[in-house]
């Protein structure tokens, strides 16, 4: 009974579908079967390690099993072929690409399945016909195909489908949304370039595997462009891909990347100069060059891991591990050291964007703990720093009352030495050019004097100064007090004002002039015992003026004077000019003795009826 049962199943098995394989050239371009010239292969076939510098189509016959095909379903299912082809069963068109000729059809990593019609097939002498249409320079061939019992091929499709086309497509999405993604990023953050280089790696690899997925050959117009702007991809995705591991690594690398920069430029140049004639050895060769240095780059990079065993840096390190292991076996099996004919990168390619995104994330979360750190520290530097400001400004506010008040003692100061100090020594000279007793009337007046001279310093000091409207008004007190003074000494006085302020000048300038025309005044009374004094004021060509006080006395050294300390009134003097933005000038000598405040302003143009007045007076 069970040989009965498995007698259906032993008739349904074939041993051998095909049996027998021959390629030929197709050497006229006549699209005729080739008589002569058969040779036979085997699946997956590559027909330029046959005839290497072949290009055009090639003829692939297989011879069915007849046995086989009695009395049941038969479904053949191809793998791909580079670059277009078309199919026949026996006599009859089963298949054919659209385009047949340049620009070649760019379907050749679909796989396809068909029920071979019944029709078609013969008793016996049953074959196969492939026309095959490539280029040289693009690897152009058949890969693996399967005749058999239609749910077999039909699971068999289904998995290459899945393998050549979805998992290709499902890579292709990820990238692109990857490479959008990690742009924003960089736009964002332009100082982290690893996100800028990680997101051209990106569209470098979105565009290198578009070339597995696309059947138009729109926007090239030959297969040549295509076969360059693929390998230029794959070229731009190392050199990328390289940058964005030592930018992530902080890696400085200063000649290495420079080096790096100009062999991708000169290689993708060479490229696309290249004429289609010698185009083979310039597309296969910098492109495994470009792969290998990536995957020596990798191999680098474990090492810096292992010097820098940062989180991020170990991360990273063992994603371009797994990536290293795949990459040397599609290698290894495109050099034909190993018997592979499936690709392990479109699987690799769905993981590593992961890994990155989860390393990225890593790497940004552990920013975010920083910039919180960093947030916490800046507050307790911020609230450390403002204290230390606020006992600094209190400091500094403390100090600036102690300077204000050293400074309305110092004005006080001078204003007594030389206002009050003027009226005592007026007080004095006095008494000591009466010759006899004073009476009780003349003490009273030089006290009233003395008096008058306090209240005026009091009021001088105050805010509520007013601006004298003309030199004259200004200098009548002064003159006053000296002028009858002047006399007893005989002391000849000349006063030369203009009738108008050669410019204007506010209140503490006007009060900063009086202290020291009277402190000037006083010294030429004290020591200079001179016989006639002038009092000049004038104005400035440039804006400003001057006032000049000049004397006939015995003089004195300047500088020795100022050297030896004992010129108290000279650096009143000076420090009063001084602090109006003037200068103050000493010329003496024997016989002369000139003093000068001198304050600079712009020019002021006087309305006409002003200068009308002063033409007037």
């Amino acid at each position: 009974m069970l040989m009965l049962w498995a007698m259906p199943l032993l008739a349904q098995a074939c041993p051998q579908w095909i049996t027998a394989m021959e390629a030929a050239r197709e050497l006229q371009g006549d699209a005729q079967r080739p008589v002569d010239g058969w040779e036979p292969v085997s699946l997956p076939d590559i027909w330029t390690k046959r005839w290497p510098d072949h290009s055009g189509s090639v003829w692939y016959r297989l011879d069915l099993n007849d046995a086989c095909l009695q009395d049941q379903s038969v479904a053949l299912s191809i793998a791909g072929l580079t670059l277009a082809g078309m199919l026949y069963v026996n006599d009859e068109l089963l298949w054919r690409d659209s385009n047949l000729s340049e620009p070649l059809s760019r379907s050749w990593n679909s796989p396809r399945y068909w029920l071979l019609p019944t029709s078609s097939l013969q008793s016996e002498g049953n074959s196969i016909w492939l026309r095959v249409t490539g280029k040289s320079y693009s690897h152009p061939g058949v890969r693996q195909l399967d005749v058999g019992q239609p749910e077999h091929i039909w699971q068999l499709h289904q998995q290459q489908w899945w393998q050549q086309r979805t998992l290709l497509l499902v890579n292709l999405v990820v990238s692109l949304v990857m490479a959008t993604l990690f742009s924003i990023f960089w736009l964002l953050h332009r100082s982290d370039s690893a996100f800028g280089w990680f997101a051209l790696s990106s569209w470098c690899w979105a565009a290198f595997i578009s070339n597995t997925l696309v059947y138009s050959p729109w926007p090239f117009t030959t297969t040549a462009d295509w076969q360059r702007f693929n390998t230029s991809a794959l070229v731009l995705y190392c050199f990328t891909s390289s940058m964005f591991i030592w930018r992530f690594g902080k890696q400085h690398l200063p000649r290495l990347v420079r080096c790096s920069r100009l062999a991708t430029l000169l290689v993708l140049l060479l490229i696309w100069v290249t004429p289609e004639t010698y185009l083979l050895p310039v597309l296969s060769w910098p492109a495994l060059i470009f792969v290998l240095l990536y995957m020596t780059n990798c191999i680098q990079f474990q090492w810096h891991a292992y010097r820098h065993p940062q989180r991020h840096n170990v991360l990273l390190a063992g994603c371009l591990l797994i990536f290293l292991g795949i990459m040397l076996h599609d290698v290894l099996a495109l050099l034909g050291l190993i018997n592979s004919h499936q690709s392990r990168i479109p699987v690799t390619s769905l993981i590593t964007p992961i890994l990155m995104f989860l390393i990225v994330a890593w790497r940004f979360s552990e920013n975010l703990r920083r910039i919180e750190h960093f947030n916490v520290d800046l507050k307790e530097s911020v609230e450390r720093t403002r204290n230390e400001l606020t006992q600094t400004l209190s400091r500094e506010h403390q100090l600036e009352m102690e300077n204000t008040r050293l400074n309305e003692r110092l004005v006080i100061a001078h204003d007594l030495h030389d206002s009050l100090g003027s009226s005592l020594m007026r007080s004095i000279a006095t008494v000591e050019q009466a010759g006899a007793r004073l009476d009780r009337m003349q003490f009273l007046s030089m006290l009233k004097m003395l008096r008058d001279d306090l209240r005026q310093i009091i009021d001088n000091s105050s805010a509520n100064t007013t601006v004298s409207a003309t030199p004259t008004d200004w200098l009548a007190p002064l003159r006053h007090r000296f002028v009858h003074l002047f006399d007893e000494l005989q002391l000849n006085s000349q006063w030369q004002l203009p009738s108008q302020w050669p410019c204007d000048l506010s209140s503490p300038e006007q009060l900063a002039l009086t202290r020291f025309l009277e402190e000037a005044l006083t010294n030429i009374i004290k020591h200079s015992h001179a016989h006639s004094l002038t009092i000049s004021m004038s104005g400035l060509r440039g804006g400003g003026m001057q006032l000049v006080v000049t004397d006939d006395g015995m003089g004195f050294d300047v500088d020795a004077t100022l050297q030896a300390g004992h010129g108290v009134g000279m650096r009143s003097m000076h420090a009063r000019i001084a602090r109006i933005g003037g200068q103050l000038r000493i010329h003496s000598r024997p016989g002369e003795t000139t003093l000068t405040a001198i304050l600079q302003q712009p020019a002021q143009i006087q309305p006409e009826t002003h200068l009308a007045a002063n033409q007037i007076g």
